[in-house]
């Protein structure tokens, strides 16, 4: 593996498919790992992770929290989420059955950027697997319903909604699905919803295709992603990587007892979505 290509083209996919917005490679989203191992190591504590029964993750945002605070005096929630646990249970469910890394970056997002916009509004999460996204998006919203794997048709509170919010992680996979995710979001959205679509950068051709099929009918706008591109969980369940600590997070608060922060291997990117007009 050339770990020096992998960087590169990190940078290469943000550059292009942000369509140069930003001025310094300071602003791109930067995979920085010391070496091949390290990188490897990542992706391979990833995969892993996908394979367990249950992860224990930790959002150490402020505004989860607004009266309490945790035991090392730092404000956050930890989210104790179901997934299919196997491999052979994660290939027949096909991608639905585990928490990918851009459904940790998409609540972070949330939890630091729209948390107080979100209270009282009407959230709709598409494809949400284990629910991370909507788990976080509830607390944020306060005070309303929540229903997950039920469609809407068969929940009377939910007929005719206007959305307020429509989010998305890492439903743009394969190009296959792109056509109908664009005539999903179509169906969903009025002049005045707010769509946030994350996905992990895996093929500079495929995000720079969806992100031309999504400006054929909405406004995108590129987000940046570097301060929310990391986790805090629970790595009991799997071989202890090199690359975590568990003793702070990127901001060198303490962290609680039991858990490490872990990089992502992959780069993200973060589209905000309005209609045009």
């Amino acid at each position: 593996m050339d770990i020096g290509g992998e960087l590169v083209e990190a940078r290469v996919d943000l550059k292009e498919v942000s369509e140069g917005s930003c001025e310094s490679e300071d602003e791109y989203e930067l995979l920085r790992f010391e070496d091949e191992e390290e990188f490897c190591a990542a992706a391979s504590a990833c995969a892993d992770l996908y394979f367990l029964r249950t992860r224990n993750i930790y959002i150490d945002e402020e505004s989860l929290v607004k009266s309490c605070l945790d035991v090392n005096g730092q404000r956050g929630v930890a989210f104790l989420v179901d997934q299919r646990g196997s491999e052979s249970e994660i290939v027949q469910d096909d991608t639905g059955g585990a928490v990918y890394d851009a459904a940790i970056v998409l609540s972070r997002f949330l939890c630091r950027q729209e948390a107080g916009d979100m209270q009282g509004k009407n959230v709709l999460e598409l494809g949400a697997g284990p629910a991370l996204v909507s788990m976080a998006a509830s607390i944020l919203v306060g005070e309303k319903g929540f229903w997950w794997g039920t469609p809407t048709e068969d929940i009377p509170e939910m007929r005719g909604i206007a959305w307020d919010y429509v989010l998305a992680s890492d439903v743009a996979y394969d190009e296959t699905l792109f056509a109908p995710l664009v005539e999903g979001l179509l169906s969903v959205f009025n002049n005045k919803t707010v769509g946030y679509l994350c996905n992990g950068v895996r093929s500079i051709d495929r995000e720079k295709n969806l992100r031309a099929m999504l400006e054929k009918h909405f406004k995108v706008e590129s987000i940046k992603t570097s301060e929310f591109s990391y986790s805090i969980e629970d790595l009991s369940g799997i071989s202890a990587p090199k690359f975590t600590s568990g003793q702070v997070n990127i901001d060198n608060k303490p962290l609680p007892p039991g858990f490490c922060m872990r990089k992502f291997h992959r780069a993200h990117l973060l589209w905000k979505l309005t209609l045009e007009g």
